[in-house]
């Protein structure tokens, strides 16, 4: 006998007791599925993190992605909801840009990054020849720092993990 999910069974007595008027409309929302624990060493962290600031051959947007994640411990699936509200330029207390200052907001306070980074982040979106970091339709008015491959949507996480 097969086996069947709670959240599958719960959508269909929802959609069994609507269709009877026994209910009103209801939206249940998914989870979103956790992200995977890793356990590095610290070395192992450190060495990963250099790789993403410094390896060329990896694309631009998995370098950054690989370095919030490594550095703040951010949820790839944040990540990729960056667009360019959420990317800063830092300035002096006289109001000047300082030289490779960048930080980026989510949900709380600006996050300085390490000029490494921001130049990494100042160069998002990547434009490049590779399908999944090109939208369909250009003219994205959220402008996504890892857009996705639909005209306003981002790049998904589970798409950049396996990057």
């Amino acid at each position: 006998m097969p086996t069947i999910s709670a959240g599958r069974m719960s959508r269909t007595f929802l959609r069994w007791a609507r269709g009877r008027r026994l209910i009103n409309e209801v939206r249940v929302h998914r989870r979103r599925a956790p992200e995977p624990i890793l356990t590095l060493s610290e070395d192992a962290r450190w060495q990963l993190l250099d790789q993403c600031l410094r390896d060329d051959d990896i694309p631009d947007d998995v370098r950054a992605a690989g370095a919030l994640v490594l550095l703040y411990g951010l949820h790839l699936s944040r990540i990729v909801e960056l667009t360019h509200g959420h990317r800063h330029r830092r300035r002096s207390a006289a109001g000047e840009d300082t030289v490779g200052g960048v930080s980026v907001t989510l949900s709380g306070p600006e996050i300085a990054v390490p000029p490494s980074l921001a130049a990494i982040l100042t160069r998002l979106p990547v434009s490049s020849s590779f399908p999944r970091t090109r939208p369909l339709i250009s003219g994205d008015t959220l402008g996504w720092l890892f857009p996705g491959s639909a005209a306003t949507g981002h790049l998904n996480a589970a798409t950049m993990s396996n990057d």
